[in-house]
């Protein structure tokens, strides 16, 4: 039997025999107990824990949670449904009676040993009064267990009603733990399978068991082999099965499970939001979730808001906004944490007037994304509303590692900055949506996503302004807007938020895919997103009539594309197929009449682009950044509505494979007919002559195009750049506000000499200027220089400091590289500044500069060097010291130095008397690096006070770093060979002791 056969058969099976054997257990009728201001809550592990005393359990408490074992679940959600009406309801069974004045909770339950017989005495005695919604479902689930006939149990409610929390704090009660030899959690989620049941149940069940060898290796069998090997090892067991997230019917037995019964003494609790769902073969008894109380969500709210929610004029609009939440606790909790610290008046009043919109139906989940839209709102930050709604294009319920997601925003554009700024700013966008409970953390440093907020982030990027937030890197082009979608109290009925069918997407974001979705799945979808997956083939012709998104980037393996593709594609819009290994695109590419986007970029083995792509009349972006293309197809002329271009050209120095090249990059005139162009980047092999021979009329055509604001050009000699500067309508009308522009006759290096991030770092400014193999200092030069916010001297052959380039030239600069400059002795030079220097200049980067012998000389007025963040000096031989004491004052700001293969260099910091040390203004400089000085001896007394990370190699001269007692509190690391670190003087010998454990020992490779 086939899986396909398999699932189909086993759906048609568990039809309910009879629908009277469902048990509804109501909490209607019964006395709710009011609240006591100190009952903690959780819905997540940010929030305390509703069994509060189990975090310091004793240890008889531990031994008894060592009897058994479960796995940590973490929370999700989906969406709700309303009754079936066909459905009994019977005789709920009441709560226990109350006999404490004191409230108690649920680890306070009197309970004896679980192993007993249905003769011997309840698990629990029925003396507690239970404080919270979730203790008294747990109480219910408890009673339930106690009775031996009852092995089913099924928790319904609404979404975002707290079903999930209900089923941890029931594993996380102690006592529960010891009833079973095994607890098993899994969320099913809506697209569900039995093989993605069975790895889950095998993974944890080889978690808990190191001897589960053999049931491990299972997964390279069928789904019948794996069956039968999971059932024959359950079957002796006493398993408590928790199955989270059920949205519909299913066999057990067809995934492996033994049906829990009175003789095994196993048991199923399942929590839904759809009641039909509990209506299996056998009596299953189902506990209806309520919402909370009044009194219950005005202190959860309390508990996220902080004490401003008492503040006159505030109170009561939380008061009605808790009212509006409707008793969900995941509403509840959203909005308090959405509000948090939120002391403006007005601020509240508008918050409340949102929530008193028209009448809702919280059991209806449109309503309810629409008030937790507030919280995705109130993020403000584009980059974090993006990283967000992206973390939704991930598999449902998939974990995903806080790093790699960090890394692909970064490698999407969702973040800017620099390398390491990028890499910082990324982990504190997740942080900030963990605070806001729109994202989860789980264990090994991973994250999730509530279905609720899936549900909410997939209806905003069903909107038509979704785009703005999948398209980011390519905003400005497009003009898309940097701000949020309407938030509720300025929406029309036409903005309302509506969830999109299941069907209308595909997300498989790195879900390591090695075979694509089935044809049935992608004629239903509206967008796809396959990203990051092993994918090397693709369906021959799938029919996807309402498609308009595919993202199919990231998917290395996949290196054709099926010639009948793009056939049955008429809506496509946005089509990424960056970083595939694709050659070409197939002809059927002009069947896209609707396409707007196309990213290509990275495709390294893209060589030509069809003629048929000048038939995409709407196309708005087209991005071939980093692929091989050897020529433009003269068709790209005809697209009227491109706004960007991008395109990296293939050449070769090499004579014998250069002649077999097309003769032409770009035609004539097919750069000025593109009128609507925002944005245009032309990347070139340096030393291509096809490039030297057409690029003086591209500059031309370039220079006509009136609505350009962005360009990223090559000009192989000054006069073609002052062309440019006299001809451009976009440059003279200062519209060109980003540029990266490279001047000078360029040579191709396999390794550049200059760090990889540092030219990254510097590819991020805004206005760039790359001066190579130059000579003088040209008008032309200095009139773009006066503009730049970033520039990089290469290889100039006769300039002798920076400053020759007028200290006004220099002044607007945030980065600056200087490499291998032979004749430059001072990066500064000068007796006297007259004007500050480098105010603004955040980074300085200086490499082979085989003359250098000082930064700056002389007296620099105040506010100069003021911003200076980072310094890095590299091979720089002639250089003894790299600052004077007098300079410090300047540099306060300085985070980071790099000093390395500098082989003169006998102090970092030489002493030059002007300035009485006791009052020199150290630098804040978190982390210094001191790599290959051989002639080091001194970094100089107490200029590092608050060094966080310290890090020496090869420095054999360097006996002494001055390690005092202020650097205990900032100290995190300092790395260095082992038997360098053991040979060092220490000024204070009983500091040593304390540093040690921070000492890191390092070799040559981690250099």
């Amino acid at each position: 039997m086939t899986k396909h056969d398999m699932a189909s058969s086993s759906r048609n099976e568990i039809l309910p025999a009879h629908e009277d054997e469902i048990e509804l257990i109501s909490f209607e009728g019964e006395m709710k107990p009011s609240l006591s201001p100190k009952i903690p809550w959780t819905m997540h592990g940010e929030i305390e824990e509703v069994l509060s005393s189990y975090e310091t359990e004793s240890e008889d408490g531990s031994e008894e949670a060592r009897q058994g074992s479960s796995v940590e679940p973490n929370i999700g959600m989906g969406v709700s449904t309303s009754l079936q009406s066909n459905i009994a309801t019977v005789e709920p069974v009441r709560g226990t009676s109350l006999r404490k004045d004191e409230i108690l909770l649920i680890d306070e339950l009197k309970t004896r040993d679980p192993c007993q017989t249905e003769d011997t005495q309840v698990i629990f005695e029925p003396e507690v009064v239970a404080k919270t919604t979730v203790e008294r479902t747990v109480l219910k689930i408890l009673e339930l267990l106690n009775d031996y006939t009852v092995r089913r149990i099924g928790v319904y409610g609404i979404g975002g009603v707290g079903k999930t929390t209900v089923l941890k704090a029931l594993i996380n009660y102690p006592k529960t733990k010891g009833m079973f030899d095994l607890i098993i959690w899994v969320t099913v989620s809506k697209f569900w399978s039995i093989r993605k049941m069975q790895y889950e149940v095998l993974r944890q069940l080889s978690t808990q068991n190191e001897g589960l060898g053999e049931l491990s290796s299972s997964l390279s069998k069928s789904d019948s082999e794996i069956r039968e090997d999971l059932f024959r090892y359950l079957k002796g067991k006493k398993f408590l099965l928790l199955l989270d997230d059920v949205w519909e019917r299913m066999d057990l037995e067809a995934v492996g499970i033994p049906n829990p019964s009175s003789r095994n003494g196993s048991a199923l609790i399942l929590a839904t939001r759809k009641l039909e769902v509990c209506g299996y073969r056998h009596s299953i008894n189902v506990i209806e979730m309520e919402t909370v109380s009044k009194e219950e969500a005005w202190e959860l709210f309390c508990e996220q808001v902080g004490g401003i929610v008492n503040a006159p004029g505030i109170q009561s609009f939380a008061q009605g906004i808790v009212e509006m939440c409707g008793g969900l606790p995941l509403l509840v909790i959203v909005t308090g944490r959405a509000l948090s610290g939120e002391e403006d008046v007005f601020a509240w009043e508008q918050a409340f007037k949102q929530f008193s919109g028209p009448y809702r139906d919280m059991t209806d989940c449109n309503d309810m994304i629409q008030l937790l839209k507030f919280s995705f709102d109130r993020l403000k930050l584009h980059d974090i509303q993006t990283c967000f709604l992206h973390c939704a294009l991930f598999a449902e319920d998939e974990e995903v590692n806080i790093s790699e997601f960090v890394k692909y925003c970064i490698q999407e554009g969702l973040i800017a900055g620099s390398m390491a700024d990028a890499y910082k700013r990324g982990h504190d966008i997740v942080t900030i949506l963990e605070r806001a409970f729109l994202l989860e953390s789980t264990s090994n440093h991973s994250i999730k996503m509530h279905d609720m907020m899936r549900d909410l982030a997939l209806a905003i990027l069903s909107q038509e302004e979704g785009s703005q937030f999948l398209l980011r890197a390519y905003s400005k082009a497009l003009k898309l807007g940097n701000h949020s979608l309407p938030g509720p109290q300025e929406s029309p009925q036409s903005n309302r938020l509506f969830i999109p069918n299941d069907h209308q997407f595909i997300l498989r974001a790195g879900s390591g895919l090695t075979e694509p979705p089935s044809v049935e799945e992608w004629e239903k979808s509206k967008m796809i997103f396959l990203m990051d997956n092993k994918l090397s083939t693709l369906p021959e012709r799938p029919s996807c009539p309402g498609l308009l998104t595919l993202f199919l980037q990231s998917n290395f393996r996949l290196r054709v594309l099926p010639m009948s593709f793009f056939d049955c594609m008429p809506c496509l819009k946005v089509l990424n197929l960056s970083k595939t290994r694709i050659k070409c695109l197939p002809t059927t590419i002009s069947k896209l009449i609707n396409l707007e986007t196309l990213i290509l970029c990275h495709c390294e083995r893209l060589v030509t682009l069809p003629s048929d792509i000048g038939s995409l009349k709407l196309l708005q972006v087209l991005d071939l950044r980093g692929t091989e293309i050897s020529i433009l197809p003269d068709e790209i002329g005809e697209l009227a509505s491109l706004r960007y271009l991008d395109v990296c050209f293939y050449g070769s120095v090499n004579r014998s494979e250069y002649v077999k090249l097309p003769h032409g990059l770009i035609s004539g005139g097919i750069i000025s007919r593109l009128h609507a162009l925002n944005s245009l980047g032309i990347s070139v092999c340096p030393g291509d002559e096809r490039w030297d021979k057409c690029v003086k009329s591209i500059i031309c055509e370039v220079s006509k195009l009136m609505e350009l604001t962005s360009l990223s050009f090559y000009f192989p000699e000054v006069e073609l750049l002052e062309l440019f500067l006299q001809r451009s309508k976009a440059w003279i009308g200062q519209c060109l506000t980003e540029y990266k522009i490279v001047v000078g006759s360029d040579i191709k290096r396999i390794v550049s000499r200059v760090p990889h991030y540092v030219e990254h770092d510097y590819g991020l400014m805004s206005q760039c200027l790359r001066f190579v193999n130059g000579e003088k200092i040209p008008d032309a030069i200095v009139k773009v220089l006066a503009c730049c916010s970033a520039f990089y001297l290469d290889h100039h052959l006769d300039i002798s400091s920076i400053s020759k380039f007028g200290i006004g030239n220099i002044n607007k600069l945030k980065y600056c590289i200087v490499s291998e400059c032979p004749a430059i002795k001072a990066i500064l030079d000068g007796d006297k500044f007259t004007e500050v220097v480098f105010p603004y200049l955040e980074r300085l980067s200086i490499h082979y500069l085989w003359n250098l012998e000082y930064i700056w000389e002389g007296v620099v007025p105040e506010g100069s060097f003021a911003m200076l963040r980072s310094l890095y000096v590299h091979a720089c031989p002639k250089l003894k010291y790299v600052f004077k004491s007098s300079m410090l004052q300047f540099i306060s700001n300085l985070e980071e130095l790099i000093v390395d293969d500098c082989a003169a260099i006998e102090k970092i910091i030489f002493n030059d008397k002007t300035t009485d040390s006791g009052q020199i203004s150290y630098s804040n400089c978190k982390r210094l690096s001191l790599h290959y000085l051989p002639a080091l001896d001194n970094i100089g007394e107490g200029a590092w006070a608050l060094c966080e990370h310290i890090s020496v190699y090869n420095c054999p001269n360097l006996r002494k770093i001055n390690l005092d007692s202020k650097l205990k509190h900032t100290l995190k690391e300092i790395k260095g060979e082992k038997d360098w670190w053991d040979a060092l003087d220490w000024k204070e010998p009983a500091l040593r002791m304390h540093f040690e454990d921070r000492f890191a020992p390092v070799s040559e490779d981690d250099i």
